[in-house]
């Protein structure tokens, strides 16, 4: 699934690399990992855009179509349901949070006396 996230596989293909039917996947996956495996490739896709948000500077239609999205407004719909933020919160939080760290510290060597 990791391999796909940009959605070029559909559930019977992934059933049937596996040599299974779509129903057997779709019931091994409820009783392994509690949810369909359309859910757990929703969930791989919208877990590389967060990582990709906070690592990278890419405009967030960019990131969208990196993992599989074909619109910015569908992306930010999953993103904001599973994360209950925006993908520009996400990202700016995340720019705060460093840019506070980042002054905390040379707050502290600053304050570092040689004597």
């Amino acid at each position: 699934m990791e391999q796909h996230l940009e959605g070029g596989i559909t559930i019977e293909q992934l059933a049937t690399s596996v040599a299974l039917s779509r129903r057997q996947l779709e019931r091994l996956f409820s009783e392994k990992a509690g949810m369909s495996p359309a859910l757990a490739f929703r969930c791989l896709r919208l877990d590389r855009a967060r990582q990709i948000l906070l690592t990278s500077k890419k405009p967030i239609i960019e990131v969208a179509l990196d993992v599989g999205f074909v619109n910015t407004s569908h992306f930010t719909k999953e993103f904001r349901r599973t994360y209950g933020r925006t993908p520009g919160e996400i990202r700016d939080s995340a720019a705060r949070d460093r840019h506070g760290l980042e002054s905390s510290r040379r707050g502290e060597l600053s304050s570092l006396s040689l004597d």
